[in-house]
Parts: structure tokens; C-alpha cells; sequence
């Protein structure tokens, strides 16, 4: 009983988190380039009509192993302050699989500066709902100035935690 309770104030936690990332974020989506060149590309991302998947790219090293540990980053708080390096955010409504990446400052994204790193970054993948079935993943992603292709088969979900 008193696990569920845990986890029932995991969620509650995560989607006020996630609440308050949309209203500070404008939730307006990603805009700043053209998608088809510039960002994130997940093949076979499943298609999930009305809801909305979100990326964040880290610091090269930044080791998330569980969803708490996204918590901590989402707040920009401890050992994963200043971690987070770009967002973007895709509207799952039939189509598209690439995410147009901008940089991330201090807790919200900078929807001016669209994110041009270079190198091997783990890349967290969650899914934006409102049914209390958030999901994270975790994977790494070789980019070339802001450019990168994934499977989404590479994401491996994060497990709760404490």
C-alpha cells in the first residue's frame, strides 16, 4: 500500500513539473529551423494521435539511471545543474518524427537559438500526456552541428526510484 502511495506522488510530482515546464515554455513548439534539417530524428517513433513527445539533449557524461534523477534535472537541481543543453518538443498527430532542437537556458527552453552541438550526448525521450502514463527513455545520440538519427528501439526506459 504504502508503495503505491509512493507512486501515485511520483506521478503527481512529475505532472506538476511537466505543467509547469509547458506554461513557462510557451508551449509553442518547436520552430526555430526547419525540422527536415536541423535537429532530431527518431525512426519508428510510434504515432500516438492528440499527444506529444519532448526531448532534451545532455551534458556529454551526464548519467540519468532513473526517473528521480529526472526530477532533480528538471528542477536544474544538484549534481545535474546547468546538465540540460537543448528541448524540443513534436506534436504526434499522424506524422513527423524529427524534433527541431533549441538550447536550453537555466529551466526553460530559448526558442530563438536553435541548438547546433557536435558530439555523442545521451538524450532523454518522454512522452507528454494527460493520463498519468508519462514515460521517460534514455539513449545516446551521435550529432553533428545539431544534426542526429536515432531508433527508437535504442531508448531504454527509466525505471522509478526514490
Amino acid at each position: 500500500m504504502f508503495k503505491k502511495i509512493l507512486k501515485m506522488r511520483n506521478v503527481v510530482a512529475i505532472a506538476i513539473c511537466l505543467a509547469g515546464l509547458t506554461v513557462f515554455s510557451g508551449c509553442n513548439g518547436n520552430k526555430p529551423d526547419d525540422p527536415n534539417t536541423v535537429g532530431l530524428t527518431i525512426n519508428n517513433l510510434p504515432d500516438r494521435p492528440g499527444q506529444s513527445y519532448d526531448v532534451k539533449v545532455f551534458k556529454a557524461g551526464t548519467v540519468i539511471a532513473t526517473e528521480y534523477d529526472w526530477m532533480m534535472v528538471l528542477g536544474d537541481m544538484g549534481a545535474f545543474k546547468g546538465a540540460t543543453l537543448a528541448f524540443g518538443s513534436l506534436s504526434k498527430n499522424g506524422s513527423g518524427n524529427t524534433f527541431a532542437l533549441v538550447e536550453w537556458k537555466g529551466l526553460i527552453p530559448d526558442w530563438s537559438k536553435t541548438w547546433t552541438g557536435t558530439g555523442n550526448f545521451p538524450v532523454m525521450l518522454y512522452d507528454v500526456n494527460d493520463d498519468a502514463t508519462t514515460w521517460f527513455k534514455m539513449t545516446n545520440v551521435q550529432f553533428t552541428n545539431g544534426v542526429g538519427t536515432v531508433e527508437y528501439s535504442q531508448f531504454v526506459l527509466l525505471p522509478w526510484s526514490l
